[in-house]
């Protein structure tokens, strides 16, 4: 029997921060792309989502914020927000608390709907969302709360969620199909996403402690049984978190940044990116960090189905600076740097919306539009700013980081 966990009461969403639209309301006619984008800014103590059309024009800032004690929220968003890699296909604002929280929050931005959310357990620090179907949706947890026996607030696994009911209705242990072809390790879920009937959920591996990393994995799960049927193996690969569908659903690309020895600096050596294919689960392309000079970072897109961008990390310590690079996937051995130079760990999340034309990247200040061609290739970026200006002034280091679609 599946057990259930107990839902936060649903409570009515005031205006805040004296958001474009009346009453914090937003009703954006759905296109090709969704609806439109929406971008968590945060200094990591306090969030805030403003919402930017595919076109780029501003549609609302400070549209959700827990920097004003009129929000509505029952739990707070917290400064450790992030936004689901898939669009929802529900229409709603979805929104991850990681830590300290662990709690979801769906935000209908018509107004037609209070805001929900979702307590996730304590220390299991949620990562990732994504819609498999009208009624249910999976959340992976990436960290284990030992002190609990009951299984619904343990994590380090797929949280699957009632939509109907928005409750926890039950678990998928990744820990033992991953332990066979990774042994000695514990799969800890990122990014996840889903491809028809299937999801596809990246892992890191490490031993105890995070002390010592393994060979990170894809884990494929039937989205209507709620079974583990295939775990791939990244070879030599590590510290995978981040993944993205390409536009004709084929391939799945996943950025790696490697293994970080305690420190800034990563080892090149089992960083990179790998193209998965779909159809066969085997891994098509492999393009290893050294042919980038940095690590991947934390997100990773695709601008067509031949070609991707990939963010990387700059370093303080070696003088290396902040960058996005394009790949072709046919030759991945000459990778373009279409920005570089950044300060080290400014540039963010990278998203694209190819039917719409157009591609967006986070950085310390703004958020970058790119105009896409039918091919892939981007144009010369224009810079839209989607926080209010009281959250400016109130922390200079409160920036644009994350992305999502709905």
């Amino acid at each position: 029997m599946k057990r259930r966990a107990l839902v936060l009461a649903p409570v009515l969403m005031l205006a805040c921060d004296t958001p474009v639209t009346p009453q914090g309301t937003l009703d954006v006619p759905e296109g090709p792309c969704g609806h439109a984008v929406y971008v968590v800014s945060t200094d990591y103590q306090s969030s805030e989502i403003g919402v930017i059309g595919f076109d780029g024009a501003v549609l609302a800032k400070g549209f959700v914020s827990d920097a004003s004690g009129t929000t509505g929220l029952s739990a707070p968003l917290s400064g450790d927000v992030v936004a689901p890699t898939t669009p929802t296909s529900s229409g709603d604002v979805v929104l991850i608390g990681r830590t300290p929280s662990g709690v979801l929050t769906w935000v209908d931005p018509t107004g037609a709907q209070p805001i929900r959310q979702l307590a996730l357990g304590a220390g299991t620090n949620p990562k990732d969302y994504v819609e498999v179907s009208a009624t249910k949706a999976y959340v992976p947890r990436g960290d284990i709360n030992e002190n609990t026996e009951n299984p619904l607030e343990r994590g380090g696994d797929v949280a699957v969620v009632d939509l109907d009911a928005r409750a926890l209705e039950g678990t998928i242990d990744l820990a033992g199909a991953v332990a066979k072809v990774v042994p000695g390790f514990v799969a800890h879920p990122e990014r996840i996403i889903a491809v028809g009937s299937a999801a596809f959920v990246v892992a890191p591996t490490y031993g105890p402690g995070f002390e010592t990393s393994g060979d990170s994995v894809l884990v494929r799960i039937d989205a209507s049984t709620d079974d583990v049927t295939d775990v791939i193996v990244l070879p030599g690969l590590r510290g995978c978190l981040a993944l993205a569908l390409s536009p004709d659903a084929t391939g799945i690309a996943i950025a790696c940044s490697g293994t970080f020895g305690g420190g800034s600096d990563p080892t090149l050596d089992d960083g990179g990116v790998a193209v998965v294919d779909v159809a066969t689960r085997s891994i098509a392309t492999t393009i290893p960090a050294t042919t980038l000079g940095r690590p991947p970072g934390f997100a990773i897109a695709w601008s067509s189905n031949e070609r991707l961008l990939v963010p990387v990390f700059g370093s303080k310590d070696l003088h290396t600076d902040d960058a996005l690079f394009a790949i072709d996937v046919a030759r991945p051995e000459a990778p373009v740097a279409l920005i570089d130079g950044e300060t080290p760990f400014t540039l963010g999340e990278v998203r694209c919306a190819t039917a719409c034309g157009a591609c967006f990247l986070t950085t310390a200040d703004a958020v970058l539009r790119f105009p896409l061609d039918a091919t892939g290739v981007l144009g010369p970026p224009s810079s839209i700013d989607p926080r209010t200006p009281r959250t400016k002034v109130l922390s200079p280091k409160f920036s644009p980081k994350f992305l999502g679609v709905y």
